[in-house]
């Protein structure tokens, strides 16, 4: 499950490291040279006053140029990854190119004669002030952490109450999705807090300004949290709790299941099999339809694996909800149970064409995005929706779909490892039975993918009593409470692949007790 880009940019910290006050603050709009900016268009990469920000596609431009031009190039890239990875002659592949780029470009020209919001604003008389360098400088932004609420919390009230660590004896501000929403000063350990911040029913990105040894502007590192209380009537959330919608197993069995989504690119395949090999690492991993096919091969080395299990992530990662658009969780007008229905089936028939093992029961909606109505339909083909575990104040999606070092959300994989051991520790109960969420292929710099950092989060984990088994025996355990798993010599789970290898189910479904 691969979720798109957010709605908001934070607020981006002065460059000038150091530089006069002065100078940090006459960082101006592209257009209104009186009015300060804080935020880039996502493309152009030009400073924006808040009144020429538009938002589109969860990102923040200067108009609608840029945001179409930002489309056809976005297109042209897809199109180019298309075309090498599918050997077309190097002829129709510039034909192609060709055609869609013009294409886009006169939808562009026809656009902006159209649309009157695109002709720039009335000239402001320019200041005599001069604009600062707009090349970033690396943030010193350890000076100030946010502790609680955790990055990625799921919250269910309205407000929250803000803490972390910085320097002390210090004004501080919180920015809440780009605007200050408090300020208050540190104490003399430099601790801080903000009470009862107020959030969105969405996302909500937090991040804290403050100063420097030498007086320079810094940010602590941005979090995002998400405000899920009940949207519309029928009660539909983003975390939905439901029998049939497993999000954690057992919380009284120090069992966690490790989980990845697969849908674009195979490129951890290998890695990952000599991790779960090497570690005898139980993995529940969902492939989609498209994947199957694009990767065959791949397909067949983890349904081979005896500590693989492999469950359905439908067929070519639609959007079943619409989320992405409104926020709530309702079915789109062109989903309809056949569609589900069809996606699920056709890609467990893949599966087995294939690998010639059938698929376990399991699936997971791409984007998190389900409700209690498609869930419904899925179980109608005996399948259970598996998400993963969010409590309050904390989760353990680790967001290693943000691959740009540069994002303001962006966690190296040891940072995660760090995050999940810490909430390993978490009294009373820990992540006991926990479900993490993790994705296969990454444009992550090497050594901050999940793949290279899982012998540092399995032996943590063990080290600190857990045991890592498949979401199947999770399930399993909820169902089935007193149902005893087969052991291997040393005491470990014996993966499902042990327990029936042969038979009509496969390696990669439970074991019926």
């Amino acid at each position: 499950m691969v979720r798109e880009g957010l709605r908001r940019q934070i607020p981006t910290p002065d460059p000038a490291v150091g530089a006069p006050a002065a100078a940090r603050s006459e960082r101006v709009c592209f257009r209104h040279s009186t009015r300060p900016a804080r935020r880039r268009c996502y493309r152009c990469q030009r400073w924006l006053c808040p009144r020429c920000q538009e938002r589109r596609a969860h990102h923040i431009f200067c108009g609608g140029q840029c945001y179409w031009a930002w489309t056809v190039e976005t297109q042209v890239r897809r199109l180019n990854a298309w075309v090498r990875r599918r050997a077309v002659p190097i002829g129709l592949f510039a034909l192609l190119t060709a055609v869609l780029t013009g294409g886009g470009l006169a939808f562009l020209l026809s656009y902006s004669r159209s649309e009157g919001t695109l002709q720039p604003s009335p000239a402001v008389p320019r200041s005599t002030s001069t604009r600062p360098p707009e090349t970033p400088i690396p943030w010193t932004s350890e000076l100030i952490r946010i502790l609680r609420p955790a990055f990625g919390a799921r919250l269910s009230a309205p407000q929250v109450t803000v803490e972390g660590q910085g320097p002390p004896r210090q004004s501080l501000t919180l920015w809440v999705n780009g605007e200050v929403a408090a300020t208050t000063v540190s104490g003399e350990d430099g601790t801080f807090v903000f009470p009862d911040v107020l959030l969105e029913a969405d996302d909500n990105l937090l991040q804290v300004q403050g100063r420097g040894p030498n007086g320079a502007e810094v940010f602590s590192p941005a979090i995002v949290v998400y405000q899920v209380a009940d949207r519309t009537a029928s009660g539909l959330r983003y975390v939905q709790r439901a029998p049939d919608n497993l999000l954690r197993g057992n919380p009284n069995r120090p069992e966690v299941a490790l989980t990845l989504d697969g849908s674009f690119s195979d490129q951890d395949v290998d890695a990952l099999i000599r991790q779960v090999e090497a570690l005898q690492l139980p993995v529940t991993v969902f492939l989609t339809g498209e994947f199957i096919d694009r990767y065959p091969e791949a397909t067949r080395r983890l349904a081979a694996s005896p500590w693989v299990e492999v469950g359905n992530h439908t067929l070519n990662h639609r959007h079943w909800t619409a989320y992405q658009q409104t926020r709530q969780q309702s079915t789109l007008p062109d989903v309809t149970p056949q569609a589900l229905q069809f996606e699920l089936a056709e890609t467990a028939r893949r599966f087995r064409t294939v690998t010639g093992r059938a698929m376990a029961p399991l699936w997971r909606a791409p984007y998190g995005e389900h409700n209690a109505e498609l869930r419904q339909w899925a179980a109608g083909l005996g399948y259970t929706h598996v998400g993963w575990t969010v409590e309050s104040g904390w989760t353990l999606d680790t967001m290693d779909w943000i691959d740009d070092p540069a994002h303001p959300m962006y966690r190296p994989g040891p940072a995660i490892v760090r995050d999940i051991l810490a909430l390993a520790e978490r009294p009373p109960h820990g992540i006991n039975g926990g479900i993490v969420l993790m994705h296969l292929g990454s444009r992550r710099p090497a050594g901050d993918r999940m793949v290279d950092v899982l012998p540092e989060l399995v032996q943590g984990l063990r080290q600190r009593g857990y045991t890592l088994v498949h979401v199947s025996t999770l399930l399993r355990r909820l169902r089935h409470p007193r149902t005893k798993s087969p052991v291997i010599g040393g005491g470990k789970v014996a993966p499902l692949g042990l327990q029936g290898q042969g038979s009509e189910e496969g390696i990669h479904r439970p074991r019926t007790p």
